[in-house]
């Protein structure tokens, strides 16, 4: 028997873009927690998983706007709500095939599919 009936693991994603001294500045960051369980049948593996995530994300843009008779510094701030996202999906893989589909759920939602091929 496994002490943990599922496989479990936990992630951050740090990242900051910056572009000239003050003309983009960006930053995303993102923590989560996931878990799956492989169930074999046969041949064919399937695997499904859930995962939990809290996004955020900033960006500052500064840039002068030259007109006809003057300069005007123009400085933006995109500033998101920290977002919750909900994911599931299922993996299937047989042989060299591999077939993953996922939705996650947020103030943004998304549905992803992918196809693997290799050993």
């Amino acid at each position: 028997d496994e002490p943990v009936p599922a496989d479990i693991a936990a992630g951050f994603f740090w990242q900051k873009f910056t572009l000239g001294d003050e003309l983009i500045d960006a930053t995303a960051f993102t923590v989560g927690v996931q878990a799956s369980k492989q169930l074999p049948a046969g041949v064919v593996l399937f695997e499904p998983y859930l995962g939990l995530s809290m996004d955020m994300f900033s960006m500052d843009v500064t840039y002068d706007y030259e007109g006809d008779e003057e300069t005007e510094t123009i400085d933006l701030s995109f500033e998101s709500d920290t977002a919750f996202r909900a994911t599931v999906g299922m993996s299937v893989t047989a042989s060299i095939v591999g077939l993953n589909a996922e939705y996650s759920l947020s103030d943004r939602s998304s549905f992803a599919f992918g196809l693997a091929l290799g050993f």
